[in-house]
């Protein structure tokens, strides 16, 4: 084979790798402020030291993010540390963005997490209501 060949062939078998579907190995079920959710996610955990990080993404990209990739209308992304409970939502859906954090109203469960809380709206911000959450994240 020519190098030439060999350099486009090496392009092809990288772009189709980068290509690939997200290999789905959970899910993100529940209800947001009245809007029904039930959407596979890619979970990665990681344990260094202390820290066992777990995070979770609907629609996976380069950044910590709720954007929506596949066009569904639904973005999930999820971070936590679950030695200790500290975690952080961000949740595109109904065309509204929701960003918590919760620490008491989450519970660690053996493949993930769930959450059932009500948060109250932003005095600074007016467009930021009062929601109800009631999430559960299940990776396998």
């Amino acid at each position: 084979m020519k190098p030439i060949q060999i350099l486009a062939a090496c392009g092809l078998l990288i772009g189709g790798i980068a290509n690939a579907a997200p290999n789905y190995n959970g899910t993100v079920k529940g209800e947001i402020d009245g809007k029904k959710l039930d959407v596979k996610v890619v979970c990665e955990r990681s344990k260094i030291g202390t820290m066992d990080s777990l995070s979770a993404r609907s629609d996976p990209g380069m950044e910590i993010d709720a954007k929506d990739r596949n066009g569904d209308g639904i973005a999930v992304a999820v971070t936590a540390d679950m030695s200790q409970p500290a975690e952080a939502f961000k949740i595109l859906v109904g065309g509204k963005v929701y960003k918590f954090g919760s620490r008491r109203e989450v519970k660690a469960t053996a493949t993930g997490l769930s959450v059932k809380a009500h948060f109250n709206a932003v005095p600074d911000k007016p467009e930021l209501t009062a929601y109800d959450v009631d999430l559960t994240l299940d990776c396998t």
